[in-house]
């Protein structure tokens, strides 16, 4: 009896000290459920996240020793131009942070000068949900090796950090492509700005004819002329578009498909303008085989 009291009050103080040793900025406690993945409980008052093994997971990044796995990632990084939008070209040497959604830092590694990379991530059995960052970070990379301060900060969303292996692609976009679209869909300094692309989960061949609904904000589709377009209602052929003025914080993209079938992908941003070159959601919108 008192050994289970003992275990039981480790397992507080050690929750206690995770959650208040998170860095900031993070959110707010009540919306971590959104960004747990689909096998980890959430206790009833929504401030927790332990997994149902009991493993410790939770919505900020955990690798206990006993429940570590390793997660293999692989991908590359395109650069978005007006010639080249989509796929984009192979650009390298910039570093890549891989943040959880406590905004604290897991990972940073440098993509070769191929745009590939590869690298082995412990994770938990339960992974995490996090984000790609780049290509400016303060304290991180080589401004003398990319025009960091030319770009706006990406932050990109695809696959959950979670399994075996996971193949992510990562996308940055010429700043002109960025100051002209946010300029026609008259985004706010204070409020979120989302790009997307609906694409195939097995071979990354954009989707066609897809509808978004968004949480928060008004969607534009990018038309085959590679503007944002209001007057389109679903994805063109390079299955893009851009969700204008989010409210900042947990969001959510509601996806239906040709086919009928429909998905939600939850994802996070930040007012456009808390840096000073522009804060951008980047989001892969993988659609599984069985929806198609």
């Amino acid at each position: 009896m008192v050994s289970a009291i003992l275990a039981m009050m480790i397992k507080l103080f050690a929750l206690v000290a995770l959650l208040f040793g998170c860095a900031e900025p993070r959110p707010e406690l009540g919306d971590v459920g959104p960004f747990l993945p689909e096998d980890v409980a959430v206790v009833e008052d929504g401030t927790t996240g332990f997994d149902v093994g009991g493993t410790g997971e939770t919505w900020c990044f955990t690798a206990p020793e006993e429940s570590e796995e390793d997660l293999s990632i692989v991908g590359q990084l395109f650069e978005m131009s007006w010639s080249n939008m989509y796929p984009g070209e192979y650009t390298g040497d910039v570093r890549i942070r891989i943040m959880d959604m406590c905004g604290t830092e897991v990972h940073s590694f440098d993509v070769l000068p191929t745009g590939s990379y590869a690298l082995h991530l412990p994770v938990g059995t339960a992974g995490f949900n996090g984000y790609f960052e780049f290509p400016y970070c303060p304290g991180s990379g080589d401004p003398g090796s990319f025009k960091f301060n030319d770009y706006p900060l990406f932050r990109e969303f695809d696959k959950p950090f979670a399994g075996k292996y996971i193949h992510s692609n990562v996308r940055i976009f010429i700043p002109d492509i960025i100051t002209f679209a946010t300029a026609i869909v008259e985004q706010k300094d204070d409020a979120g700005y989302v790009q997307g692309t609906v694409y195939r989960w097995l071979d990354y061949e954009t989707v066609q004819g897809a509808a978004i609904v968004p949480s928060s904000g008004k969607v534009w589709y990018i038309s085959n002329a590679q503007i944002p377009d209001a007057a389109l209602s679903e994805t063109q052929n390079k299955g893009m578009f851009v969700v204008a003025n989010a409210a900042p914080g947990p969001f959510e993209i509601q996806v239906t498909l040709p086919s009928g079938k429909s998905f939600t992908k939850r994802i996070h941003t930040w007012a456009y303008k808390s840096q000073p070159n522009g804060v951008v959601t980047n989001t892969g919108v993988p659609v599984p085989p069985e929806y198609l």
